[in-house]
């Protein structure tokens, strides 16, 4: 784009997103429930949205049990499962995947401590989710 094509200043506007976990888990509310059967065992998966470009998931089975959870804030990713354990990385959004609404994932070659950091900082403010479940949530990040 040559300077002649691109748009006005007036019109540009660069976004600068700081990270405040406060306001991020402050403003975590719960947007969806499901209940899946995988495998022969129901699951129930939980989906928290912050306006903040944060997002909490968690899946349980049917004992309760967490068997995954998630903590998306900024491009970062904050992952803990049964099988994998702990992994962070970065949510990439390319077009095509804008497209799809889907985006891809880039684990880490091991967990980055400032994610982690920062994660169980965002849970630390969350009021949204019951004192028990986020004690488990928080146990399975550490």
């Amino acid at each position: 784009m040559s300077a002649k094509d691109s748009p006005p200043e007036s019109k540009r506007r660069e976004t600068i997103q700081m990270f405040n976990a406060r306001e991020i888990g402050r403003t975590l509310t719960e947007v969806a429930v499901e209940h899946l059967k995988r495998e022969g065992r129901d699951i129930e998966s939980r989906w928290f949205h912050s306006p903040h470009d944060a997002d909490v998931f968690y899946w349980r089975d049917e004992q309760k049990n967490i068997i995954k959870q998630q903590i998306s804030f900024l491009g970062q990713l904050l992952e803990w499962n049964m099988t994998e354990g702990l992994r962070t990385g970065v949510v990439i959004e390319s077009a095509r995947a804008a497209d799809m609404d889907a985006s891809l994932v880039h684990f880490d070659p091991i967990p980055q401590r400032k994610t982690v950091e920062q994660g169980l900082e965002i849970l630390d403010h969350m009021t949204t989710l019951d004192v028990e479940t986020k004690r488990r949530i928080i146990r399975n990040f550490r």
